[in-house]
């Protein structure tokens, strides 16, 4: 089975540091919609699960607002194992990559200088999931 999914997603990290670094280290939350395949494929009783999507922001934190002319999307892909316990309810081990990718156009006197960023996440998702 495969199917086509959209969805809004708020994900967010704080950093807390003291220190001469503490104004280098942004805290980020993004806030996101995402579109992008999603895969189911049995094999026996139970499941094997893919997916990929493009990510694009609404909103990213302080490092986008950093920046001149800032520009920010992302990606996931991922997959996982299901297997069934009872009529409608499956146990589910999944993994996920996530990359954000920025492109930034400082010019001599910002105070902030890049030419681009990124953030990589990985998620462990693992129990009981329903499925109707």
């Amino acid at each position: 089975m495969l199917g086509l999914k959209g969805s809004f997603i708020q994900d967010g990290f704080a950093l807390d540091v003291t220190g001469d670094l503490a104004a280098e280290s942004p805290s980020v939350s993004y806030n996101f919609m995402r579109v992008g395949l999603d895969g189911r494929f049995p094999i026996g009783p139970i499941a094997l699960t893919a997916f990929g999507g493009y990510l694009g922001a609404i909103s990213s934190g302080e490092v986008h607002e950093r920046f001149r002319d800032s520009s920010i999307g992302g990606i996931d892909v991922g997959g996982g194992l299901t297997v069934p316990i009872v009529y409608g309810l499956e146990a589910r081990l999944q993994a996920e990559y996530v990359r954000w990718f920025y492109a930034f156009a400082p010019v001599p006197g910002d105070a902030y200088v890049a030419g681009g960023a990124l953030d990589e996440h990985i998620h462990i998702e693992i129990g009981p999931q329903y499925v109707f």
